[in-house]
C-alpha cells in the first residue's frame, strides 16, 4: 500500500510569463553561449589544421555569418513562436527551489504551434518538444544569492554558476525573498 506524505506547509508556488528578448539575463546567456560556440568552432578547426600540417583558420566573416544566422533564429523563435514569453511555474519548499518550464499558453496560436512541433518531432523521431522541463537546486547547494529588486529576479548560484533564476510577480517577490533567506545560509543584500 503506497504511503502518502502530507504536503509541505512551507511551500510557495507561482506561475510567471518570463520575457525573452527583453530580458537582460536571457540575452546575456545567449551572447555567452554564442561566443563560446564560435570560439570552439574556430579553435577546433585551427587545431585540426595544425595537426594535419596545413594550418587553416576560419575567416572572421564566416564566424560572423554563423553568429548572425544563430542570432536570427533566436529572434525568430523568441518573437514568432514564443511571442516573447515563456510560461514557467516556480515551487519553493523546505528542501529545494524548482523551475518547471511550461512553454506556451492556451491560446489558439499556442495550440497550433504545439501541434506543428509535435508533427515535426514525430517525423524527426524525437521526443515531444512541448513537454514540460524542470530544473531544481537544493537549499544546501546554494552558495550565493543575487537579488535584483527592480526586475524582481532572485538568482540562486552554486559554487561556480547560476543554477536557477526565480522570476517573481510583484505580489510574490517579498514572500519568495523571505523564503529564500530563511532556507539558505547566503547573505542577501
Amino acid at each position: 500500500m503506497p504511503t502518502h506524505r502530507p504536503p509541505d506547509s512551507d511551500t510557495l508556488t507561482w506561475q510567471y510569463d518570463i520575457p525573452l528578448i527583453t530580458n537582460r539575463y536571457i540575452l546575456w546567456d545567449m551572447l555567452r553561449v554564442l561566443a563560446l560556440s564560435l570560439f570552439i568552432i574556430a579553435a577546433l578547426t585551427g587545431c585540426i589544421g595544425v595537426l594535419l600540417d596545413d594550418p587553416v583558420f576560419i575567416p572572421i566573416e564566416f564566424l560572423l555569418l554563423i553568429g548572425g544566422i544563430v542570432a536570427g533564429l533566436f529572434l525568430f523563435v523568441t518573437l514568432v513562436l514564443f511571442r516573447n514569453r515563456y510560461r514557467a511555474r516556480f515551487v519553493l519548499d523546505s528542501k529545494q527551489a524548482v523551475f518547471h518550464g511550461l512553454g506556451w499558453g492556451d491560446s489558439g496560436w499556442d495550440r497550433a504551434v504545439r501541434r506543428l512541433l509535435k508533427v515535426l518531432a514525430f517525423f524527426a523521431a524525437q521526443g515531444d518538444p512541448t513537454n514540460s522541463s524542470a530544473t531544481n537546486i537544493r537549499w544546501r547547494e546554494v552558495r550565493k544569492v543575487n537579488v535584483n529588486r527592480s526586475t524582481r529576479v532572485i538568482s540562486l548560484c552554486d559554487s561556480w554558476h547560476v543554477v536557477l533564476r526565480l522570476y517573481c510577480p510583484p505580489d510574490m517577490f517579498d514572500q519568495a525573498l523571505a523564503h529564500v533567506q530563511r532556507h539558505t545560509q547566503s547573505e542577501i543584500p
